[in-house]
């Protein structure tokens, strides 16, 4: 999305839309993992998974090594 709109193809309001939603979404997912509320995770999963049927299957090829970049983050920010 962020080469879409550098090529000016949205606008910085539709972005900030855009980073809006996205924030809201995985708040509620983190929030809902880290109260361990496995019941609601999974319906809203499972609601999710309804309304984007059709849409591009979830990619995790680069899950570990995003994970690992985690990791070292946030070693670093407790080693300061």
């Amino acid at each position: 999305m962020e080469d879409i709109h550098a090529d000016g193809r949205i606008s910085q309001e539709e972005m900030k839309r855009l980073n809006q939603f996205m924030v809201q979404r995985l708040g509620e997912v983190f929030y809902l993992l880290l109260q361990k509320n496995s019941d609601d995770l999974t319906n809203l999963l499972a609601f999710s998974s309804e309304t984007t049927h059709g849409w591009d299957n979830l990619d995790l090829s680069e899950l570990d090594e995003r994970i690992q970049l985690g990791e070292r983050f946030v070693k670093r920010l407790l080693s300061n």
